[in-house]
């Protein structure tokens, strides 16, 4: 019987290269094709065996370790994130607090006294930075106490500011620009901010809401000061929710400033 037989045509090396030689056949036949399908199926087998083989035991320690990994640090991250959910809005609160009682012992603001410059329908007290001395016998901050000052603006307005119960309290009245403030009485108290603090406190870690200096930089002693005396106010405080903890879902904001005062 004869074997049908299937030709390949190549062209040899020597052809390749441009030398002279005669062209060669390649002849396989069935059975060459039949053996070579068989090789292919045995190779495919073995690949598919080998990808769908299990895992070793390194290896799924290694996941459960990467997994345990993964899981405890997403609790960790989860409980920072629920502990700044109930941080953020105190943190925005003592914030809003803290920056309009600086504002308000330096620059002044809207007063519900009664007694304040009058601009439009608000009524404004002026803050430290506006203080000014306009008599021989008192200066400008004629009241110097840790917690406690007294000073009179260019407005003829006799303000003190005090700390009290952790509320920033502040009173007022116009006096003659030959009257002492010290001798003028004042009238009924405000809190600062007006709407309320809420439940910021007002505390001074340090002991002193205020601390005085003259135009040497040098301390001025607590009390009534001699006319002229202080030149500087420093102010420090803290606003806080609750403990102000960060850790037990509070906030503490610190507010420090210093002004120096206006001497004519």
């Amino acid at each position: 019987m004869r074997e049908n037989r299937r030709s390949f045509r190549f062209h040899d090396l020597d052809a390749l290269v441009g030398a002279p030689s005669p062209r060669k056949r390649l002849f396989l036949s069935d059975s060459d094709f039949v053996v070579v399908g068989e090789v292919m199926s045995a190779v495919s087998r073995r690949s598919a065996a080998s990808t769908a083989r299990g895992v070793t035991l390194v290896e799924l320690i290694i996941w459960l370790l990467v997994i345990g990994i993964l899981v405890g640090g997403s609790a960790a991250l989860g409980g920072q994130f629920l502990r700044l959910i109930v941080y953020f809005p105190k943190a925005v609160a003592a914030h809003r607090v803290a920056a309009d009682v600086l504002h308000h012992i330096v620059e002044g603001g809207p007063s519900t006294l009664g007694v304040g410059s009058s601009y439009g329908p608000q009524i404004e007290l002026r803050g430290l930075r506006h203080a000014t001395r306009l008599l021989a016998t008192e200066g400008a901050v004629w009241l110097a106490q840790p917690g406690e000052i007294g000073f009179r603006t260019s407005a003829g307005q006799c303000i003190v500011i005090r700390l009290s119960g952790g509320v920033i309290k502040r009173s007022a009245v116009l006096a003659p620009s030959t009257s002492p403030c010290r001798t003028t009485p004042r009238s009924a108290e405000e809190d600062i901010p007006a709407d309320g603090a809420g439940d910021v406190t007002m505390t001074i870690p340090t002991g002193r809401l205020f601390r005085y200096y003259n135009q040497s930089g040098a301390v001025v002693p607590d009390g009534t000061p001699y006319p002229g005396t202080v030149r500087r106010v420093e102010i420090t405080f803290v606003a806080q929710t609750g403990t102000g903890v960060f850790e037990d879902g509070e906030a503490r904001i610190e507010k420090a400033s210093s002004v120096t005062l206006r001497i004519r």
